[in-house]
């Protein structure tokens, strides 16, 4: 069993540099994420103006009201563009959706080609509306009335799950980005001490393992042939060494060091699975 040491107080507080290079990995992280969002945003206005075009169009020519019909030209929706950036979607991204994978891959029936069929209805009711032949226009605005309803209940459904992941690769990027630093913050304190009060050199110093629970922290060292373990906690903003040995800790090590038994015996299961154990 590792004895209790007495330690000197070593601080360390995280690096505004590393902070601000960790969030612009993040940010080039969601470009594609954010591309889409916007695609869909688009798509969704370009939907919401086609439907108010086409309902006041077909309530003009069925009712035959003495209304001038403006001949109002509507712009289709960008499929290429659509069905690039989804295609360039990393799947990580994607979150299992049943409905989502149907409207993306489901040959009959998929976005991509309602998308498609909906522009050639467009093209169809922009050359009527030019020639005026409104018989022919009712059965299409009917048409493109089915197309966008079913294009809008996939883009608002796409919106939802869209929102939700930007959620979640939010606070993923969150924890991760904490961790990293937690991990660099502990190598730090862990390291100084080697070199304050063993007298080894920096670069000697490996770590083959560290696990962080907050407030706390394990950390599993070599120098050469040399190994050991390491317990931290985070206290103020800072990460203090409060127990290291030569050897592998155990569930007693970490009550020396006044962490929690149910805390420690998470952290020791993880690390030690982490290491191979």
């Amino acid at each position: 069993m590792t004895e209790q040491l007495f330690i000197p107080e070593l601080k360390s507080r995280t690096n505004p540099m590393l902070k601000n290079n960790e969030k612009i990995e993040n940010k080039e992280d969601n470009t594609f994420l954010s591309s889409l969002a916007l695609e869909v945003d688009d798509i969704f206005f370009s939907l919401r103006k086609a439907d108010q075009i086409v309902r006041r169009e077909l309530n003009i020519l069925v009712n035959q009201k003495n209304q001038v019909l403006k001949k109002t030209l509507i712009t289709p929706i960008n499929e290429d563009k659509f069905k690039k950036i989804v295609l360039e979607l990393p799947p990580h991204q994607i979150l299992v959706d049943e409905y989502i994978v149907y409207m993306l891959e489901n040959q009959n029936n998929s976005i991509f080609r309602l998308i498609k069929e909906y522009n050639e209805y467009l093209e169809q009711r922009n050359q009527e509306i030019e020639s005026e032949d409104f018989i022919t226009l009712i059965n299409i605005d009917e048409k493109l009335v089915h197309y966008i309803r079913q294009l809008g209940a996939m883009i608002y459904h796409l919106n939802i799950h869209l929102n939700l992941l930007t959620v979640l690769l939010k606070n993923a990027s969150v924890v991760a980005e904490t961790q990293h630093i937690a991990i660099r913050e502990s190598q730090k304190v862990v390291t100084d001490y080697m070199v304050n009060e063993w007298g080894e050199q920096p670069d000697d110093v490996r770590f083959l393992e560290i696990t962080v629970e907050e407030p706390y922290a394990i950390v599993t060292w070599s120098i050469e042939d040399l190994r050991g373990d390491a317990i931290l906690l985070r206290k103020e903003g800072y990460w203090q060494l409060m127990n290291i040995s030569s050897g592998m800790f155990g569930l007693k090590d970490f009550d020396h060091a006044d962490v929690p038994f149910d805390v420690a015996q998470r952290m020791l299961r993880l690390h030690h699975q982490k290491l191979g154990y």
